[in-house]
């Protein structure tokens, strides 16, 4: 069981505390667009601005094979054009997007792409760049290739960019050998995909295929991997690889009852770079608990290197989390904020011959923790109406952390009813969402802050909005989207 729901009085006291604090957000929304608009399902928002953005979808159209689209929206988030994109072709093989980066004067998008060649025993990444201006992709270009004995052991790439979008580094990991150490190849870029640097080192480790691997560029171009050494045993080992062009280092970052679950790097203004996150103490728990719990928060310094910060939630967090990720990892005034939310997603057998499979996914609490000036860990809970939605309706769950302000401040969905509340709820009521704008102040108190004229949600539910889709334009304007079962829509979103 999560924590109870807030009682009644607190609630409302918190609402009428909130007309005073509240922060003034308007949307201001799009057309409708139907859910099953060519080009538009499932979009990511990229390359915001004040003039519009753009965005991309990768469609299924068969068990293994995709449409890419990327569609233009002017700066009132109105639809313009949607283009389907060619990607690479080989022997009748096509191409399957594997990441999609924004150039760093906003202008371009970079399309990376993977195709392996079974006829040929080959596995190619390739990058093509698709120019705004010209709305033309303006080359093709093969990044890497990976000779391999057997499909089943092809070989695979990370690659990843720097938060100044200036670098683009890439690990290639060369197909498993019995008996042997792992071989990998890094690669680094500059900001237009230009190489700098590459060499190829041996871990010592034997060769074993990793799912859950971490991959982090440092604005100077120094790598950061962070590997899973033994993931399917009691004690794993997890490590952390700094990288650069004469050498690698490795730091040993788990101990026995201690295992870092959830976890994002960062770097300071002082350039120290941090690994920071959740641990457990129980890799391996029984099935029956349902997964591995978050017993608390951790931050280590890579740059020192050593353990700086590990403690258990602090008393009033009367639970351990279950499937907890973290959904973001920020400075604010010096301080270490984490902004993780407890989430889960369950297959559901169909019941037709199709060979789609059917989702359920489920969202909440939110799980807000600072580590404040003196090292010591203060943590709160937003807790917003558990979200469940299936399928592709599953987007609008979660929320989104925005700054503004040197502040933080959760966008999501909560109950209509519980916000006003309301005892006793009926009908289509039990399911009316309010988009909500909390804060979560200095004293790390979440403060209530429904939007109720927020244009999405209420008693239809035609759209809601789908927070985690959010993109920012500058500190006080974003592009929205929301989505409901027939219809979705795009908007713009601004803060005063």
């Amino acid at each position: 069981m999560f924590l109870k729901k807030i009682s009644l009085s607190i609630l409302l006291l918190l609402i009428i505390n909130s007309k005073i604090n509240a922060q003034d957000v308007s949307f201001k929304w799009a057309q409708l667009q139907d859910v099953k608009h060519e080009g538009l399902i499932d979009p990511k928002i990229v390359l915001a601005s004040e003039n519009g953005f753009y965005t991309y979808s990768n469609q299924s159209k068969s068990i293994f094979t995709y449409d890419f689209y990327i569609s233009k929206f002017d700066e009132n988030a109105a639809f313009l054009k949607t283009q389907k994109i060619n990607l690479p072709q080989r022997l009748k093989n096509e191409a399957i997007i594997k990441n999609v980066f924004e150039s760093k004067d906003n202008k371009s998008l970079f399309l990376i792409s993977e195709l392996i060649s079974n006829k040929e025993n080959l596995n190619l990444l390739y990058i093509q760049k698709y120019n705004t201006t010209s709305e033309k992709l303006e080359a093709e270009i093969e990044l890497n290739k990976i000779v391999f004995e057997k499909l089943s052991n092809s070989g695979s790439a990370l690659i990843c960019q720097s938060e100044d979008n200036s670098k683009f580094a890439a690990i290639t990991y060369y197909p498993q050998i019995k008996d042997s150490n792992e071989k990998i190849k890094a690669i680094v870029y500059d900001e237009q995909f230009k190489k700098l640097w590459e060499k190829e080192y041996s871990l010592n480790h034997p060769s074993e295929k990793g799912y859950n691997e971490q991959l982090f560029i440092t604005n100077e171009g120094e790598i950061i991997l962070v590997k899973i050494i033994d993931e399917y045993k009691k004690d794993p080992k997890i490590f952390v690889f700094k990288i650069n062009e004469s050498e690698i280092k490795e730091i040993k970052i788990s101990e026995l009852e201690f295992y870092p679950l959830a976890y994002k790097i960062i770097q300071d203004k002082k350039k120290e770079i941090y690994i920071s996150g959740y641990f457990t103490d129980n890799w391996k728990p029984t099935i029956s608990v349902g997964g591995r719990k978050a017993k608390g928060v951790f931050t280590f310094n890579i740059s020192q290197p050593k353990l700086t910060h590990k403690s258990n939630w602090d008393e009033k967090i009367k639970n351990d989390f279950i499937n907890l990720s973290l959904l973001d990892l920020t400075f604010i005034n010096n301080e270490l904020h984490l902004i993780g939310d407890v989430n889960s997603k369950k297959e559901v057998k169909s019941t037709t011959t199709s060979f789609e499979s059917n989702f359920i996914y489920n969202s909440g609490p939110g799980v807000i923790s600072k580590i404040d000036s003196n090292n010591k860990l203060v943590t709160s809970i937003f807790d917003y109406d558990e979200m469940i939605f299936n399928n592709r309706n599953g987007n609008v769950i979660s929320f989104k952390p925005i700054q503004f302000k040197n502040e933080l401040f959760l966008l999501g969905n909560d109950s209509e009813a519980i916000l006003k509340g309301k005892k006793l709820v009926v009908g289509n009521q039990i399911y009316s969402k309010t988009v909500v704008f909390n804060k979560f102040d200095s004293k790390t108190n979440i403060i209530a802050n429904p939007l109720w004229e927020s244009g999405v949600g209420g008693k239809q539910n035609v759209t809601i909005l789908a927070p985690t889709y959010t993109k920012k334009i500058n500190d006080s304007k974003y592009y929205v989207y929301s989505l409901g079962n027939e219809y979705q829509c795009f908007g713009v979103m601004n803060i005063k």
